[in-house]
């Protein structure tokens, strides 16, 4: 929002989303359409052929390990900065790289079966993190406007370099 201003913050927030659900609803269908699909890149390969299927499904495997790099990095600043508040005393547990390895311990021996159901207990967790983190943003946001760098000013719409950064950031 402070790349693009409030307005048209929104308008991508809102963009994003609907283009989520669009997106959703479209392989729901295709899915359907092409009978029984393992994965995105079965799917990929049964509508175009299937060298795409296993292009898809190495190009979806790289963008996985980039949102667990950005999900561990989350998790373990979200960990960190908990246990810095809850417990200041135990200054051991406010290291992001000890939760970073944690949740990798915790995680990895429930990735190794074919049935991923246990990942769902673990998932409770990441949810928390991100309604209390947008919990966070609400209430912060607006006394950075006030004592902020940028003033009081609130810009509706602003375009600059940033903004295709700020258009991956909310997609």
């Amino acid at each position: 929002m402070r790349t693009t201003g409030l307005g048209l913050g929104f308008v991508l927030v809102l963009l994003g989303g609907l283009a989520s659900v669009y997106g959703i609803e479209i392989l729901l269908k295709q899915s359907v359409d092409a009978g029984h699909c393992r994965s995105y890149g079965d799917l990929v390969g049964k509508k175009l052929g299937a060298g795409c299927g296993t292009i898809f499904d190495g190009l979806l495997s790289l963008y996985g390990l980039g949102v667990q790099v950005a999900f561990m990095n989350f998790i373990g600043d979200f960990a960190a900065k908990l246990c810095k508040f809850f417990l200041p005393t135990m200054k051991n547990l406010n290291d992001k790289d000890l939760w970073v390895w944690l949740t990798l311990l915790l995680t990895i021996p429930l990735s190794v079966p074919k049935n991923l159901s246990a990942l769902k207990y673990l998932s409770v967790f990441a949810a928390v993190a991100l309604m209390f983190t947008s919990f966070v943003i609400v209430v912060e946001t607006p006394e950075k406007f006030t004592d902020g760098e940028r003033g009081s000013q609130i810009e509706v719409a602003r375009l600059n370099a940033w903004f295709f950064e700020a258009v991956g950031n909310f997609v």
